[in-house]
Formats: C-alpha cells, structure tokens, sequence
C-alpha cells in the first residue's frame, strides 16, 4: 500500500509541468552562467598575452637611459613588447594625448625624464613615468596591468646595476624606481593619476552591477504584468471590463501604463539606491584612509546626451516587458499557468543580460553589436554600461 502511494506521488510531482520544468532550467541554467562567465574570462586572458606596444619618450637622452631602452629592446621578446620610440619633448602628461589620440596601437607610454643618469650615477630612487591607455574595459582586466611587468624589468636592470657597490639601502636596490603612473581612458577622454586597476575596478564595478539592476527591474515588470493580467482572467475580471463600452484599445493602455509607471517608480527608487551606495562606498574608502588616488564616484558621472540614450531606452525596455506580461497574463488561465512561462523566459533574459555584463561589447563584429542592440532589454543592459565605461556606441542613432 504505501508503494503504491509513494508511486502515486512520484507520477503527480513528475507530471507537473512546473515542478518540472524548475528542474529542467535549473539544469540548464548553471551551465550556461558558467558559459557567461568563461567567455569574459578567456576574453581578459587572450588580451594579456597579446604583446603590447610601448612608446619611449626619452627626455634624458644620455648613456644611461639609452642603455635602458636598449636593454629593454633585448628582452621585448620575453617580457612581451614591442619598443618604439617617440622623438618629441613633453613638460606633462596632458602634452600626450595627440599621441594617444594618433591611433598608433601604442599601449604604454613610458617617459624618461631629465635627471635620469644623475639618480643612476648617485645610486638613488629613480623617477619613472608611465601613461597606460585604455582603450577597452573588460570586468576580468586584461592588458592594464601589463605595465607592472615592464617596471619590474627595469627594476631589475637598474637593481643590477646598484649591486655593484656597498652601504645601499636593502629597499633601493629591491625598488629602485619610483614609478609616477598615470591612466588615459581613451573612451572617456580622461586623465587619471593612479594606478589603473583602480580606475578600472571603480567603472568596471559600476558597468557590471547597473545591467544586473536593469535586469532585475525587467524581470519584476514581466512578472508583475503577467501575474496582475493572470488574476484578471481568474477572477474574470477582465471579462466585465471588456463588456462594458470601453474602447478595448484603452483597457490594454491602462494595463500598460499602469504596469509602466509602478516600474518606473521602482526603477528610480533602484537606481537612487545604487547611487546613494557608490556614495557611500567611496567615503568609506575615504575614512578609511585607504590609499587610493582614483576617487571612486566621479568616473561613473554621464553626460547629458548618454543620460538621454539611456532614458528613452530604459522607457522601450519598460513598455516591451510590460507588454509582454500582459501577453503571457492574457494568454494564461491562472497564476499558475503565468508562473510556468513566465520561469523560462526569465533565464532566457538573465543569460544574455549575464553576457553583455561581463564582455566588452566592443570588442564584438559588427554584426554580433548589431544584433545585441536590436534586443529591448539588452539594449538597455549595453547602453547603460557603455555610457559609464565610455562613450555610447557607434551603433546609436
């Protein structure tokens, strides 16, 4: 008897469809976040063992920093670079962006300044300059930090060179360079004086979480939408509206618009959130103390224009899930039935979102970057994270 209850029970709970179909995306979906997150991953890693151009101003022009350069020419192979020099004088780092605005494919900027030999000759902290350009953002990294590389290659050679005498300071001959970097986001028009992994871990934390608050936003509409249509059909609801002598085309605007304005409160509730906690972030790093030259907020500010693009497809992407809700509600004959579609279409719309949050979109063919923004919601998704880690795409009207 109790096996027969037991198989009883396992043919119900196999039979309903969103039992099911629960285990059927849960299968699914894991293995394809994990395909989200290795696309970006192999993404970064490609573009750090690309070799990088570094450009070499010498302002020194002695022996000692044309034997560095020389050195440098020696192990490009192994340290993965390509050496060019740059026959021009700057007094500061704004003087560089006609070189970088040139499109020379250089990378890193590294600048010898007057009075390089004399700290050689006197054995004492060398003053090193480098500007690394960024030219895309990627939330794994990539090629920014390759710049450590080459200054410990010239710590060693100029470590080298201190070990030849006595009485030095154990600390000199380990960090011999006093490395002065700054950081060009070529898409943002910027000069940062910093290290650049904090300047990209500031825009790429901004980029990856505000797709995730898009997302999050779609897919409470749809729910909301669907679920509010689906108890008008239980409760036939919609049926006394449609007897009554309304235009049927104001019933499905007062359906859409009454869906769209409660997700545009929340919305702004969301996004108010978001920006309050960056906020907040940054002046806890403050008071902290904690050693940082890149402030945190001012790199995610947007212009006007980008504001615009992301408003009038924030606006699209609200109607669109709205309208779709209302589609599956009207389509369902209960909340239950709402909730079983409304499952899949939701993993469908967080896998894509997952992708565009973490790759560089830009780095995409054409077709591909064509193809993401004709997508309402994953539009929205691109166009808010190209607005804080750059300038909008190419692919805008």
């Amino acid at each position: 008897m109790l096996r027969a209850l037991i198989v009883k029970e396992f043919k119900d709970l196999i039979r309903n469809p969103q039992i099911l179909l629960g285990f059927i995306i849960s299968a699914v979906i894991l293995p394809l976040m994990g395909f989200a997150m290795a696309f970006p991953m192999r993404q970064a890693s490609q573009q750090f063992r690309e070799p990088i151009t570094v450009g070499i101003i010498d302002l020194d022009n002695s022996v000692e920093s044309r034997s560095l350069i020389a050195y440098l020419n020696r192990i490009s192979g192994m340290l993965r670079i390509n050496v060019k020099r740059l026959s021009i004088s700057v007094s500061n780092v704004e003087e560089l962006k006609p070189i970088v605005k040139a499109q020379n494919g250089i990378d890193v900027i590294l600048v010898i300044p007057k009075g390089f030999s004399d700290e050689i000759l006197h054995r004492t902290f060398v003053k090193i300059r480098y500007l690394v350009i960024i030219k895309s953002l990627n939330f794994f990294g990539g090629r920014s930090a390759r710049y450590i590389v080459l200054n410990q290659a010239i710590n060693e050679y100029i470590g080298s060179k201190y070990l030849n005498g006595t009485g030095l300071d154990l600390a000199i001959i380990k960090n011999p360079t006093i490395p002065e970097v700054y950081t060009f986001l070529e898409r943002k028009d910027l000069f940062l004086r910093g290290d650049p992994s904090e300047a990209l871990a500031s825009i790429a934390f901004a980029g990856f979480i505000m797709p995730f608050i898009v997302l999050m936003i779609s897919i409470t509409v749809v729910q909301m939408a669907a679920t509010s249509m689906a108890i008008e059909n239980e409760e036939k609801t919609l049926e006394t509206l449609l007897t009554l002598p309304i235009p049927r085309i104001y019933i499905l605007m007062a359906k859409l618009l009454g869906s769209f304005i409660v997700s545009l409160l929340g919305s702004l509730g969301s996004i108010a959130g978001f920006v309050a906690y960056l906020y907040i972030y940054d002046m806890a790093f403050r008071e902290l103390g904690a050693p940082s030259s890149v402030s945190f907020t001012p790199l995610i500010i947007l212009d006007p224009n980008s504001m615009a693009y992301i408003l009038a497809s924030f606006i699209i992407t609200l109607f669109f899930m709205a309208a779709l809700g209302s589609i599956i509600g009207a389509l369902s004959g209960d909340t239950r039935v709402a909730s079983t579609i409304v499952g899949p279409l939701v993993a469908a719309i967080m896998i894509p979102g997952m992708i565009t949050a973490f790759i560089d979109v830009g780095s995409l063919s054409p077709l591909t970057r064509a193809l993401v923004f004709s997508i309402p919601v994953i539009q929205t998704n691109v166009v808010v994270k190209e607005a804080i880690t750059g300038n909008l795409p190419p692919e805008l009207p």
